[in-house]
This record gives C-alpha cells, sequence and structure tokens, in this order.
C-alpha cells in the first residue's frame, strides 16, 4: 500500500491522510485529454491499481471512460477498507468531452453507490470530485464509470484520516559512539529530533542504562532521566535531543535504544550503537617452533603476556600427537606429527582478546638394535672342540624384526643361534643368541656378524676364534679330506704315513701307517674324533 501523508485544514491539530490506493496514470503517455482525436487507443489490460476494465482509452496521463456509443468503466482490485473503522473517502478529478455527455457513478462492494455532477469539458481543467463511504470491508474493489458515453479520470485515491497522536523522532538510529576503555569521559554527543502532532499529553525521553541524554549540549549537558517535552494544542515542534555514552563502562559493544513516548500515541524508539574499545595487549612466545622427538620428556614453554590479569588457557590442536595442561602450558608427547599449542586470553578487564602460538614438531625415534656387547670376546678353543659365546639381541622403534647371519673368510667356522628376531609394536625384547665357534684345524679364524632391521643402522661385530690341536696333535698343516661308509673311514694317502685318531678330549685311540691309495679304518669309537694322517687332520663325527 503506498502511503502518503498530508496536512488536513479546519482543525487546530495536524490530520495524518493514510492512502489506501492512489494511482495517476502517469505510465500512459500516449494520447492527450485536450483534442476530440488524442484518446483513440484503447488502454488493454489496466495495470495494478485497476486491473479490470470496459471501453478506456490512453489519454496523455489520464484515461478516457467510455465512447460515443458506449459507458466505460474502472474497476479496482481488491482493498481493505475496513481500517478506520470502514470509514474512507474516494477522491478524483474528472472532465468531460466537448459537452457534459452524463455524471460519473462510484460504487464500492456492498455499499451504495454515488453519483456525481462536473461542468468541466475538454478544453477546460479537471475538476476535483470527493466523495465519503462508510461501512467499508477487506476484499472491497471500487467501481468508476460514466452513466453515459464519455468522460475523462485522473489523479485517484482512496484513503482516509488518521486522527490518532502521533509521534515522530528522526533519525531513528544513532551510530559510532565510542571511547577508550579506562576513559574518565563519555562519548562524543550525538543528537535527534523528537516531535509530535495531535498530541493529548506531554512526550516523554526515556534513556537506556548506558547512555545518557539531555537538552544541551557541551559544557551545558545535564543527564536527565526522563526529559518531558511539553507539547501546546497537541503539537510538540521538533526538538533537538543529545545523546552520549556513559563513561566509565566496561569494553564492549552496547546496542540500546531510547524510548520516546506520549499517551495514546504509538512510542518511537531510537537505536543508539557504540563501543567502548578493549586495551590491546601483547602474548607471546619465546620461539616460532619446537622441535622433539617421541618418547622425549614433558616440557613446559611458557607465554608472555603484557595483561597480567587475564589467565592464560593453552590449547592443542591436534591433541593426537600432543597433550596440553590447559593452566599450566605443560605439553605431553604421544606420537610423531605436527600440532600447535595456543595460548588465549580472552577480552576481559577492559582488556581485549589475544592468542599466539608456536608449532610443536614431533619426529619418530630411529629405529635402534639393541646388544649387551659391542665387542664379542675372543673364543679359543681346541681342534674338534666347540666353544660359544652369548648376546642379548633386542630393538626398539623397529618397523621391522631383526635378521642376523655370519659373512667372512672362516664364516663356515661359526654359526649363530638363529637367524631372527621378531618385532611387536616396534619392540624386539631381549633375546638370547648363541654364537658358536667350531674350529676343523689349528689357527686363528675370523668372520663377521651383521645385525641388521628395516631403518635402523647395522650393527656389525668381528668374530674372532683361535683354535690348537689336542693333545698328542701337532704340526698341522692341511685339512684332511676323508668319508665314512658304513661306520669306516676312509682316504687317500701314501705308503708309510703315520695314521692317528683321536677322541675330544685327546686320549689317541689308534695309530698305525697307511699304504698307497685308498685306506679304510674301522673305526675305534663313535663320537666326535679327530683324524690326523701325516700333516693332514680333520674332526668327523661318527
Amino acid at each position: 500500500m503506498l502511503l502518503a501523508f498530508v496536512m488536513m485544514v479546519g482543525s487546530t491539530n495536524a490530520a495524518e491522510q493514510v492512502n489506501i490506493l492512489t494511482e495517476d496514470f502517469s505510465s500512459i503517455t500516449t494520447g492527450d485529454n485536450t483534442t476530440s482525436s488524442g484518446a483513440g487507443t484503447a488502454w488493454t489490460g489496466g495495470n495494478t491499481n485497476f486491473p479490470t476494465i470496459a471501453s478506456v482509452y490512453k489519454a496523455g496521463g489520464a484515461v478516457k471512460l467510455g465512447s460515443s456509443s458506449a459507458v466505460g468503466s474502472l474497476t479496482s482490485k481488491d482493498l481493505d477498507l475496513s481500517v478506520n473503522g470502514g470509514a474512507f473517502t474516494i477522491r478524483f478529478s474528472v472532465k468531460g468531452w466537448t459537452t457534459v455527455e452524463g455524471s460519473i457513478k462510484v460504487t464500492v462492494t456492498g455499499l451504495t453507490a454515488q453519483t456525481v455532477t462536473y461542468t468541466s469539458v475538454m478544453a477546460g481543467t479537471f475538476e476535483q470530485k470527493e466523495l465519503t463511504f462508510t461501512g467499508g470491508t477487506a476484499g472491497s474493489t471500487v467501481k468508476i464509470e460514466t452513466t453515459a458515453k464519455r468522460a475523462y479520470i485522473d489523479d485517484v485515491s482512496v484513503y482516509y484520516v488518521n486522527a490518532s497522536p502521533t509521534i515522530t523522532v528522526a533519525p531513528a538510529t544513532l551510530t559510532g559512539f565510542a571511547y577508550q576503555y579506562g576513559s574518565v569521559t563519555p562519548s562524543a554527543e550525538q543528537s535527534f529530533k523528537v516531535g509530535g502532532t495531535l498530541l493529548t499529553n506531554d512526550v516523554s525521553v526515556a534513556p537506556s542504562p548506558n547512555y545518557e541524554i539531555s537538552l544541551a549540549t557541551g559544557d551545558l549537558f545535564v543527564a536527565t532521566n526522563p526529559i518531558t517535552l511539553t507539547q501546546t494544542a497537541g503539537v510538540l515542534t521538533d526538538t533537538p535531543i543529545y545523546v552520549r555514552l556513559k563513561s566509565g563502562l566496561a569494553a564492549g559493544s552496547y546496542s540500546e535504544s531510547i524510548t520516546v513516548s506520549s499517551t495514546g500515541a504509538t512510542s518511537k524508539t531510537v537505536a543508539c550503537n557504540g563501543t567502548v574499545a578493549c586495551v590491546a595487549s601483547s602474548l607471546t612466545f619465546s620461539t616460532a617452533s619446537v622441535n622433539k622427538t617421541v618418547g622425549n620428556a614433558n616440557f613446559t614453554e611458557m607465554a608472555a603476556s603484557t595483561n597480567a590479569i587475564t589467565p592464560i588457557t593453552y590449547s592443542s590442536s591436534a591433541p593426537t600427537v600432543a597433550t596440553v595442561n590447559a593452566s599450566t602450558g605443560e605439553v605431553t608427547i604421544l606420537t610423531s606429527g605436527s600440532t600447535d599449542i595456543s595460548a588465549n586470553q580472552i577480552s576481559s578487564d577492559g582488556y581485549c582478546a589475544n592468542n599466539a602460538k608456536y608449532t610443536l614438531n614431533v619426529v619418530a625415534k630411529d629405529p635402534t638394535i639393541a646388544i649387551t656387547e659391542v665387542k664379542i670376546p675372543d673364543m679359543a678353543t681346541e681342534v674338534g672342540r666347540i666353544t660359544s659365546e652369548i648376546l642379548l639381541v633386542g630393538g626398539v622403534n623397529l618397523t621391522a624384526g631383526i635378521g642376523l647371519s655370519i659373512t667372512g673368510t672362516n664364516e663356515s667356522l661359526f654359526k649363530v643361534s638363529q637367524v631372527a628376531i621378531t618385532q611387536t609394536d616396534g619392540t624386539a625384547p631381549s633375546t638370547e643368541v648363541t654364537i658358536t665357534y667350531n674350529p676343523i684345524a689349528a689357527g686363528t679364524h675370523t668372520a663377521t656378524l651383521t645385525l641388521t632391521s628395516a631403518g635402523a643402522y647395522d650393527t656389525i661385530l668381528a668374530l674372532k676364534g683361535t683354535s690348537t690341536l689336542l693333545s698328542g696333535i701337532s704340526n698341522v698343516y692341511n685339512p684332511l679330506e676323508l668319508t665314512v661308509v658304513n661306520g669306516e673311514i676312509m682316504f687317500s694317502a701314501s705308503a708309510g704315513e703315520s695314521v692317528a685318531i683321536y677322541n675330544s678330549i685327546g686320549q689317541q685311540l689308534l695309530r698305525k701307517k697307511a699304504v698307497d691309495g685308498v685306506n679304510t679304518i674301522e673305526v675305534p669309537a663313535h663320537g666326535v674324533l679327530i683324524v690326523k694322517v701325516g700333516n693332514r687332520v680333520t674332526k668327523v663325527i661318527i
């Protein structure tokens, strides 16, 4: 609904006209209403205000109703004519054809039609007519029609006069009140004006809790609650009201309203928006990043702040990597990864909220193979006898098991009791590993024990064994090759070479001379035997 406000003459107070419908036909730019040939184009379809028409023609900012052979009419859209108790007025302008051919009839839904006469014709000016109705209802239409042939119509309005007391405020919103927290003076002043018509009582202006109002400004500002403005004969001329945000407020935003009221009038409000700015503080860590390894002890990196009043709280952006004590800032490392450790101070006690952070980078421990000996003691024994050393082997932070292998010149003389140690969840338990040395000839023998695991540094241990002949065996220079068949020892020898057989504790079991070629000797005992032929010797197990 388009509203327009005018002053009605005839009363000490001003009355408020409220338009229900207005139409000036300004959208019709073709045709005219001053010549008999100027309104020959039909106005088809009407418009939003008058959607139903019959024999209506464009007349240059007006319309012509009817023709030489027919009457014409305009019918409005549905209107709510129940407002103001159903009392309303219809106003329009009219003039006739070259002569006045009839009257204008106005019909409102459910009410008695009214007819008006006029005298102005095409060559003259429009006459303004008003018709008053009572008993209006919602959903009504207004029909304007000729009673005979042709007439021009313009400036149609349907309205009522509101005689209720009215308060006006301008502007209705004041923004930008501001000062710094701790200031002993209020904000700068702003103002709005209060007026009124048809008033039956004085006007009261009441401030909100954190704003002050006064009728005077500057040094003459006196906070008053409320201010009473006196009306004269129902009228209050525009009066300035000065507003400021109170001093001594806490930091924050203040959105409140000043209320303006008078008996019988709808109260008005003036929205006030202001801010008490907080005091900025400095909150920092001494470092931008901290690098740690899984398993490191808890640590604390404290934040420093120029705001000594508001508590500092700490948080971790990735608590699966590391947690932090919210009060103390102590960090507990859980696993590898990165997390931001933040320090926060909320806005309080006049200070602004603030935050700072550092990045904690946590790397996993390197896979590590652990052994009890960094050097295996040299081993010594007699040919045909076995000696051993025991290692404890384990690992931490492993991604794979531990492998053990022996390589080197005399690798066949050294054995390891197991070639692999499994890990679970990165840990290989401390495990006994036996290294045995089993020489078959006198001398010094070496090899290398290597322990490996994916990602870990290899552990390399030197193996060294020294062997001597059993009692009664000496000058062994070369190994003896022989075979055992059906409990008999077979070997090749030259005629006259000395043949001797010893048990594992050095006792001689047999001595004889060899024949040329293949010799076969029945074994005199079972177990580990040392066989010596000339300067050749070997060990055999029967």
